[in-house]
């Protein structure tokens, strides 16, 4: 084969090609060309590896995801091609990809707090960039209306309606799968919603007056419902129109006088309505209540964090929706906070009114609460949506919902004599281990991860366990069983070893164990849904789930590496609410640490709901858990939790940060290993 020319030869050549003559000077300038070409990626390795991911690290780990990025975006500028920087992105930001020509779009981003400055979105090819912190993006585009939204529904938002468009004064919600996310509310099928337009701020005294001297108290077109009164009474028309009535007797809202509201109120929202006349305003203005699942699609429950922090709760007043921060993901306002509104849908003889009021506290924005559709509560107010003229979205999402809630502070577990009779259930022959080695990766610097599988107690399955073992810790080692949330019913595969910091865990010189329980990850799928429910299907997993951590702890005891006097529990949100009936009933476990966990509010039954075990738990528990947790709110379901905790008081704690459904990676990791330092004691290196 012809040997390929050197770069010399390449320059010779071509300089012979065009006559031109190779003198001494152009010598020196081509080897001096040469060598720069020759050592420019050299140059560029030293300076990412000396300059500039030190510097995207620091800010990385000051979560200043927003300066990192930019500096991930110029230093991939001039090295595109870089595996290191591309990992470094996927870090720091997050993509979309939006369903038009980005090109057509000016796309920016700004935070939701503090920086109030608009920055420019990092585009590459066919993705747009933003920061992993809470922002929200601005989407512009001549001759439409602009858009504000949260980025993870940017891509539907980006089909912006015209600046002629009709209702200006709503925004367009973007339909699919609609499931509303409440506590209460864990059994309620999901319903395919289409499209349609949500009012951008609440119902306002002034368009609410528009019905009043229209003479709308008065015309029964806009009264088409059955009207049940005080003591479910039947009213006839005249009978309900003389109790919807303002402070002086006349029609109005009950927080009027002399048929208006106050002076200078025409833009605060209207309260004191009950259902009945929400419904009747909504057929004047030729819109309609929105569904609760239309409204929770709108409100982003599962974002509480990110919104009731701006919300008016807590107050005695309301506020004008245009002085409103509280913005969910379409870019409504006051879906937290300010009025509570009412829906369509009933619960029994009541009407779902949701959000909470600005006399409510921040968690009553997930509260599933209704209440009589006769009530003219001053914070009742009003919300309408319009849908299209092609909308296909079924009757079903109108239908009743049965919302199932507990008051855990009336509760009582039940008495020793039905416990011992309950806890049977959970009793297994000790059938042989028959541990097998699957496998072993030691590509870790920091750890080796051992898979193996044992036989369970129940049917003919195996179970998978993976063990990272410290390659830095005196033998034997602290082992911590890890129980994962709901999400392993839902995958394949599992997450990191950085998910929930275990990474943490392990560089501090302790075993972390994670078993497969039953239905999760690769094991076959029987379980038709992770809420409680009061079926024999729900029971038997969580008797399986119990069985597989305590065949966890008998296989720990098997090995040598392992201190069996110090063993602990770490469960994460479904693995801290499964946590009291397996700590209640495993003692080889010492001490526990429970992030995002609390009490659900469906019921299951007596042998199956961890409100029996709580008072039996005996050892340490740690709860860390947000203030704004949506799937377990702070004051009817964390307290609760921790209140009945059999622990003595002095060795539970409960840490509660303004956060979310999750728990910062250094407040979980200070607070995880501190506990285990004081109650496993400290691991030597």
């Amino acid at each position: 084969a012809a040997k390929a020319p050197s770069a010399w030869g390449r320059l010779e050549s071509k300089l012979g090609r065009t006559g031109a003559r190779i003198t001494g000077a152009a010598v020196v300038l081509a080897l001096v060309a040469i060598g720069a070409l020759a050592t420019k990626p050299a140059r560029d390795a030293a300076w990412l590896r000396n300059e500039t991911l030190p510097e995207i690290d620091r800010l990385i780990e000051a979560t200043h995801f927003d300066s990192a990025m930019r500096l991930v975006a110029r230093a991939r500028e001039r090295m595109p091609k870089d595996s290191v920087l591309e990992e470094r992105l996927w870090d720091v930001a997050f993509a979309q990809v939006l369903r038009k020509e980005s090109q057509e779009y000016e796309v920016s981003w700004r935070k939701l707090e503090g920086d109030e400055a608009w920055h420019p979105a990092v585009r590459s090819a066919d993705s747009l960039w933003f920061p992993r912190l809470p922002a929200v993006v601005r989407i512009r585009r001549e001759g439409f209306r602009e858009r504000i939204v949260f980025p993870f529904v940017l891509r539907a938002a980006a089909d912006l309606e015209p600046t002629n468009a009709p209702h200006p004064e709503m925004d367009r919600v973007f339909g699919g799968e609609a499931r509303p996310i409440m506590p209460g509310l864990g059994e309620v099928p999901a319903v395919a919603v289409g499209d349609y337009l949500l009012d951008r701020f609440e119902v306002t005294n002034a368009e609410f007056k528009l019905f009043v001297d229209a003479g709308g108290y008065a015309d029964a077109k806009y009264w088409t419902e059955p009207i049940i009164g005080p003591g479910r009474i039947s009213l006839s028309f005249p009978e309900a129109a003389a109790l919807m009535v303002d402070r002086t007797g006349r029609p109005g809202p009950a927080t009027w006088e002399g048929g208006s509201h106050a002076s200078g109120a025409d833009e605060l929202p209207v309260g004191g309505v009950s259902w009945y006349e929400a419904m009747a305003y909504a057929r004047f203005a030729e819109k309609e209540l929105p569904t609760l699942y239309h409204w929770t699609r709108a409100a982003g429950t599962p974002q509480m964090d990110r919104i009731v922090t701006r919300a008016n709760f807590g107050a005695d007043r309301p506020q004008r929706g245009a002085d409103s921060k509280a913005m969910s993901p379409y870019g409504t306002f006051d879906m937290a906070g300010n009025m509570r509104e009412w829906v369509a849908n009933s619960f029994g003889s009541q009407r779902f009114i949701l959000g909470g009021g600005y006399t409510d506290q921040t968690y009553a924005f997930v509260d599933a609460y209704a209440q009589a559709p006769i009530d003219r509560s001053p914070i009742n107010g009003i919300r309408l949506m319009k849908r299209f003229p092609t909308d296909s979205t079924p009757r079903t999402a109108w239908a009743p919902i049965a919302r199932q809630l507990r008051d855990y502070r009336l509760e009582r577990p039940v008495n020793d004599e039905v416990y011992r009779g309950m806890i049977g259930l959970y009793a297994f022959d000790r059938v042989p281990l028959d541990v097998r080695v699957e496998s072993v990766d030691s590509s870790s610097a920091d750890y080796t991860m051992e898979r193996i599988t044992i036989a369970t107690p129940y049917g003919r399955e195996r179970m998978p366990i993976y063990v990272y073992i410290p390659r830095r810790a005196r033998l034997p080692l602290q082992a911590v069983v890890f129980y994962p949330g709901s999400g392993a019913f839902y995958q394949t595969t599992r997450e990191e070893i950085t998910s929930n910091s275990l990474d943490a865990i392990v560089n501090s010189g302790r075993m972390v164990v994670w078993p497969v329980y039953a239905s999760q990850y690769e094991r076959e799928h029987t379980l038709d849904s992770d809420s409680p429910r009061e079926t024999a299907n729900y029971r038997d997993h969580v008797a399986m789930w119990v069985k597989d951590a305590r065949r966890t702890v008998d296989y720990l005891q098997t090995r040598a590496d392992v201190d069996t006097a110090r063993i602990a529990y770490f469960g994460f949100s479904f693995g801290g609410r499964m946590a009291p009936i397996i700590l209640a009933l495993e003692p080889r476990l010492k001490a526990a640490v429970l992030t995002v966990a609390g009490l659900k509010m469906e019921r299951p039954r007596p042998e199956s709901d961890p409100l029996n075990y709580l008072p039996r738990v005996q050892i340490p528990v740690l709860m860390l858990n947000g203030e704004f947790d949506h799937y377990f709110p702070l004051e009817s379901s964390q307290r609760p939790f921790h209140s009945l905790l059999g622990t003595p008081a002095s060795q539970k704690r409960h840490v509660v940060f303004k956060g979310g459904h999750s728990v910062p990676r250094t407040l979980l990791i200070t607070e995880s290993l501190q506990w285990l330092d004081t109650h496993l004691g400290t691991v030597s290196k």
